[in-house]
């Protein structure tokens, strides 16, 4: 009976050591299990934290390199770019980003579709079939790298044990630049448009008293197209918002042709109290001093006598004609203000120095006039081989608005 009792005590041990066998088995499944997912949680965080500052580097690099498109070329917007994205900050696992000429692209970012349109190797037509020309764009895209084609990729750690080593990632971001000067610190502005046909009109800029050599910081901008035919531009021509630049086969601008953000304004110029009337004008000098005037169309050549500023504010037409020196001195010194838009046209052989100021007037040039001074009407339109050369320091009591760069998302 004893024998028998052994026997029987003997089933229930055996199958207690069997089951504990099994359980380490599954103990150490579970345990690879549990690695498994924890090296993968690492392997996670640690991408993500590489793929946010990634996205910090691209950010900034597109942020510095729009942001300097209005100043330079394309060329010194990209170095721009590509010297953010290498900042020291944006290093991540001892390993720099790595940013490229070829990883940037320049294009204009258009508001009414908020859509990035790029300038790839060739221009690129907008809905309305206009073609982005290099000067046009206000806005930048960028990739950043860390990648096995760099040699740069991010490397993993408990991913190994399943063969994985490394990782490829990359960020990208575009940036859109605005603002920039507004109004007054405009000098050539044709509030409904610019246009110009002749093969060799221009506008550039001077900075008095010296005349000669002529500078390109030209200031030119319209609330509506531009079209300057093959005529020229020595610096910014800015058309409104929303709005373009035409230019024909052998015109030149060499600023900023990126549409404004924000519309001109400019309101109608009113008479100061005081004001002399001198009736219709066309004698050959004026004293320093403010006049009204019904006409104004003086004769050549005309001067001011003695030293200061002649204001004068003219209601009906105004005509700057024949082979004239209006103003040997500074063109600050004489201004013409246009009062309930009267047209204003300078033909012939002339030689202008004023500042116009006349938002609901057309200005008209033809021939052969030289301009120097500023401009503010309503259109502009010169043509012929004349030249509209911008007094740079029309701008001295203007303060520019700052031109600000903003992610596009």
């Amino acid at each position: 009976m004893a024998v028998k009792l052994r026997r029987l005590s003997s089933r229930p041990l055996r199958r207690s050591r069997d089951r504990q066998g099994a359980s380490i088995v599954y103990i150490g499944i579970m345990m690879f299990v549990i690695c498994g997912f924890v090296s993968m949680g690492v392997d996670i965080g640690w991408i993500r934290v590489a793929r946010n500052q990634m996205q910090t580097a691209a950010d900034s690099a597109a942020l510095a390199g729009a942001l300097s498109l209005p100043d330079a070329d394309s060329a010194a917007a990209k170095t721009k770019a590509i010297e953010f994205a290498h900042e020291s900050s944006n290093d991540f696992a001892g390993s720099q980003v790595s940013m490229q000429t070829g990883d940037i692209m320049l294009g204009l970012y258009w508001p009414p579709t908020k859509t990035f349109y790029p300038l790839v190797g060739q221009p690129s037509p907008l809905p309305d079939g206009y073609v982005v020309q290099e000067s046009d764009c206000n806005a930048m895209r960028v990739l950043g790298n860390r990648t096995a084609a760099r040699g740069n990729s991010l490397p993993l750690f408990f991913a190994r044990i399943f063969g994985r080593t490394q990782i490829d990632v990359t960020a990208t971001a575009t940036a859109y630049v605005r603002g920039g000067p507004t109004g007054g610190s405009f000098g050539i502005v044709g509030l409904t448009g610019i246009d110009s046909n002749g093969t060799k009109a221009r506008i550039d800029s001077y900075l008095p008293p010296n005349l000669t050599p002529t500078r390109e910081n030209a200031r030119v901008a319209s609330n509506d197209d531009i079209d300057l035919g093959n005529g020229d531009v020595y610096g910014d021509a800015r058309p409104g918002v929303n709005r373009h630049m035409f230019q024909g086969p052998t015109s030149v601008v060499t600023g900023y042709t990126a549409p404004l953000t924000e519309p001109l304004v400019f309101p109608p110029a009113t008479v100061p109290a005081g004001a002399i009337p001198l009736g219709n004008f066309s004698g050959s000098t004026l004293a320093p001093g403010t006049y009204t005037a019904n006409k104004f169309e003086p004769s050549s050549p005309f001067t001011i006598s003695g030293t200061g500023v002649v204001n004068i504010y003219v209601s009906g037409s105004i005509k700057l004609s024949g082979n004239m020196n209006i103003n040997a001195g500074l063109a600050s010194n004489f201004r013409i203000f246009g009062i309930g838009g009267p047209k204003i046209d300078t033909v012939g052989v002339s030689t202008i120095r004023a500042w116009i100021y006349s938002p609901e007037s057309a200005f008209d040039m033809r021939g052969t006039t030289d301009f120097w001074g500023a401009i503010v009407a309503k259109s502009i339109d010169f043509r012929g081989i004349g030249a509209i050369h911008y007094d740079e320091s029309h701008g001295d009591g203007f303060e520019d608005d700052a031109f600000e760069a903003v992610l596009i998302k």
